[in-house]
């Protein structure tokens, strides 16, 4: 896919507060099903985030870049971004703007 018609296909999708393991399923479909085109996953009411929802992220952004298609995360929360931190996961590169420096 080209990047033209990636853009064209941009995805957004509201993360909710609790990215627990009741969460996980329904963010693995919702990530699947925008699969094929770009997509930013807002981050801006995740309060909690467990290791399943961890999981399913960072397997869509493997997926994504295998894709040649971008995968970014805007507006995290600091609970988001210190729970993989606290994981001992890089999210480098995966976070638009300066919190994902």
């Amino acid at each position: 896919m080209d990047a033209e018609h990636a853009q064209a296909s941009l995805y957004e999708v509201t993360l909710p507060e609790a990215l627990d393991l009741r969460a996980a399923l329904p963010l693995a479909n919702s990530l699947l099903s925008a699969r094929g085109g770009a997509i930013r996953l807002d981050g801006s009411q995740v309060k909690t985030v467990g290791a399943q929802c961890m999981q399913v992220i960072l397997s869509a952004r493997h997926t994504w870049e295998r894709d040649g298609l971008p995968l970014t995360i805007i507006n995290p929360t600091e609970d988001l971004l210190n729970a993989f931190v606290d994981a001992g996961l890089s999210i480098e590169g995966l976070v638009e703007g300066e919190q994902g420096k």
